[in-house]
């Protein structure tokens, strides 16, 4: 989905997702769950840090 909309913030919406199947299946594990919640959670961090300090080099 974000290939085809690339303003559409991949992360949050890779979490969202495995958020939404984990609430609705049960699975996968908590482990796993968490793991998969990391991952999203550090590229919503890391493409914010990468805009802000594009941002700044260009203002």
């Amino acid at each position: 989905m974000g290939s085809v909309l690339p303003l559409l913030p991949s992360g949050l919406l890779s979490l969202a997702g495995v958020l939404v199947y984990w609430w609705t299946t049960g699975e996968p594990g908590f482990l796993l769950l968490a793991v998969l919640a990391s991952a999203g959670i550090q590229v919503v961090l890391t493409t914010t840090v990468f805009a802000v300090v594009a941002w700044l080099q260009f203002a």
